[in-house]
């Protein structure tokens, strides 16, 4: 689980219902959730999973804590995968500017007289 909750596809998943049906329990008030800005509006995040209680019609329903555990681990890779990511297009920048300088460096260059004659003609 991240900082901000589970989200519906995960909070499905572990708890091996569909989608549709942790909708269906946040709305009733079956589980707590939030809604936060997600990529395409609002969506919701489950804050409080309800391990080892009854979702609806009575079934129980229990997570194994090493799933929860491996859960949170596949969480923290992705953000640092996502930090990691940052930094990488961060010195790819540097890096193409750091090419761009070295080529105007060993450009060729014409002597002053042709570049002030090659000016007049454009």
């Amino acid at each position: 689980m991240s900082v901000q909750g589970w989200t519906v596809k995960e909070a499905a998943k572990a708890l091996g219902r569909s989608e549709k049906t942790i909708r269906r329990n946040i709305k009733s008030g079956k589980m707590k959730a939030e809604q936060v800005p997600g990529k395409y509006g609002m969506e919701y995040r489950i804050v409080d999973l309800p391990v080892g209680r009854p979702l609806d019609r009575g079934q129980d329903i229990s997570i194994d804590n090493a799933l929860v555990k491996a859960l949170d681990m596949v969480r923290a890779v992705q953000a640092e995968n996502e930090r990691l990511a940052g930094q990488v297009g961060f010195l790819q920048a540097q890096l193409q500017e750091a090419q761009n300088k070295i080529r105007l460096l060993t450009a060729p260059k014409l002597p002053w007289w042709r570049r002030l004659l090659w000016r007049k003609r454009s």
